[in-house]
C-alpha cells in the first residue's frame, strides 16, 4: 500500500501494535508507521465497529515559512489548537496540553482549505484516503503510495498523480469525474485564463508524464463504487460505455478543496453558498472583511482562489485590519493597496475556468446505496 523512499534515512524506533512489532523512521507519524507496515485498519468505528483506516492526515501540521517576524515584535505561536474564537476577540487556545487566552482588537481569520468530502459507495473502508492525506505522508514521511487508483477530478489528481509519478510510484489509474458539460462551461472563460498561462502549462506538463508513463485515465467516469468486505479490493465504475473493474488496495479521493469554515460558521457570520464552486463560503467584502467588524479573512478561508491569491489576500487583510484599529486611514489604506490589489486579480484569472471545468458532479452528492 505505502512504501518508504529509499532516500530517507536516520534513526528507527518500534513499538508494538496488535502483538506485532512495528518499526518505523523515528520522525513517523504513528498512523504512517502503520500503513507502512500493511496495516490499512487502526480503528473500528464507534458506532457500527466497523474496520477503519487513515483518511486525510490532516492531524500533522505544516508550520509556514517565518521570517523577520521576532525583529518586528510579532509573536508567533506555533502547534496551536484554537478551540474558542467569541465575538469580543477573545481567542482560548491550547498548546501541549495548556489552555491559553488572548484578546485582539481585529482578528484576521486565516483557516485555509479542507479537501472536498465526497461520500460514495465504499468510502469508509480502510484503504480509502484523501488525495491530500497521500501528499502528506509523502512529504513529511517519505512515504509513497504503492498502485494508487486516484477518484475524482480537479488540479489535486494531477499534482498528486504527478507527484507519485515522480517518486517512482506511478498510478495504476486515474478513474475522472468531470464531464464534457464541465468543459463546455469553462471554454467562455478560457480567454481569461490565458492570463496565467505559466499554471495552464504547468498542467500540460502534468498531462504529459502521465500520458508518457501510460497511466490508464479513464474519463467521464459515473456510477463509482469502492469494492470490498473488511478493506478496499477495488473500484468498479462506467466509462466510455463499458463497466469497468481495477483491483487495488488504495483508492485516493481527490475532488477539489472548500473552504474551511469551521471558525467562521462557529462565529455565526454571514456565508453564502456558491453555485460554481459548490460549497459555502464566508461572505467578506474586496478587503476581506466579514459581517462583523472584529474579525477578517484571509486566503481559501473565504473562497478558492489558490496560494498566490491568498498571499496577495493576506496583505490587503492586513492593511484592513490596520484600519479597523484606527492605525491608517482608508485613503492610506486604498493608496497601499492598489498593487496588490491587481495582483491578486491577475492570481484569479484562472479561476473561473477551472471551477467550471472541474465542478463536481451533481450525482456525487447524492449517496447510493447498492
Amino acid at each position: 500500500m505505502f512504501k518508504l523512499l529509499e532516500e530517507i534515512s536516520g534513526a528507527s524506533v518500534s513499538f508494538v501494535f496488535e502483538d506485532v512489532l512495528i518499526s518505523a523512521p523515528e520522525r513517523a507519524t504513528v498512523a504512517g508507521a502503520l500503513l507502512c507496515n500493511g496495516f490499512s485498519a487502526i480503528r473500528r468505528s464507534p458506532v457500527s465497529g466497523a474496520e477503519r483506516g487513515p483518511f486525510c492526515m490532516m492531524g500533522t501540521c505544516f508550520e509556514c515559512l517565518v521570517q523577520n517576524m521576532a525583529q518586528a515584535g510579532v509573536e508567533h505561536v506555533s502547534g496551536a489548537t484554537v478551540w474558542n474564537v467569541d465575538e469580543d476577540g477573545n481567542i482560548t487556545y491550547s498548546i501541549d496540553s495548556h489552555a491559553r487566552k488572548l484578546r485582539g482588537k481585529h482578528i484576521i481569520i486565516a483557516s485555509g482549505a479542507i479537501e472536498r468530502p465526497v461520500p460514495l459507495p465504499g468510502w469508509t473502508l480502510p484503504g480509502v484516503m484523501t488525495a491530500g492525506a497521500a501528499q502528506i505522508l509523502m512529504k513529511s514521511e517519505g512515504l509513497v503510495a504503492q498502485n494508487a487508483v486516484l477518484v475524482g477530478s480537479g488540479p489535486l489528481l494531477y499534482l498528486v498523480a504527478a507527484q507519485l509519478l515522480a517518486a517512482g510510484a506511478a498510478p495504476k489509474a486515474l478513474v475522472e469525474t468531470q464531464t464534457r458539460a464541465g468543459s463546455r462551461n469553462a471554454l467562455p472563460h478560457a480567454w481569461r485564463a490565458l492570463k496565467d498561462w505559466r499554471q495552464l502549462v504547468k498542467g500540460l506538463r502534468f498531462f504529459g508524464a502521465l500520458r508518457r508513463a501510460k497511466v490508464r485515465r479513464y474519463k467521464a467516469a459515473t456510477g463509482i463504487e469502492i469494492i470490498g468486505r473488511t478493506a478496499a479490493k477495488a473500484v468498479q465504475f462506467h466509462a466510455g460505455g463499458k463497466k469497468h473493474r481495477i483491483r487495488t488496495d488504495l483508492v485516493l479521493l481527490p475532488q477539489g478543496v472548500v473552504p474551511n469554515t469551521q471558525i467562521s460558521r462557529a462565529l455565526a457570520l454571514d456565508h453564502r453558498f456558491d453555485e460554481v464552486q459548490r460549497c459555502f463560503h464566508p461572505v467578506v467584502d474586496v478587503w476581506g472583511q466579514t459581517s462583523k467588524s472584529v474579525f477578517s479573512i484571509a486566503g481559501d478561508g473565504a473562497g478558492i482562489g489558490g496560494a498566490k491569491a491568498a498571499e496577495f489576500s493576506g496583505q490587503i487583510a492586513a492593511l484592513n485590519a490596520l484600519v479597523q484599529i484606527g492605525l491608517l486611514t482608508d485613503e492610506a489604506r486604498d493608496a497601499l493597496a492598489v498593487g496588490t490589489l491587481k495582483e491578486r486579480k491577475a492570481a484569479l484569472s484562472i479561476r473561473p475556468f477551472l471551477d467550471a471545468l472541474y465542478a463536481p458532479p451533481l450525482d456525487f452528492y447524492c449517496l447510493r446505496t447498492r
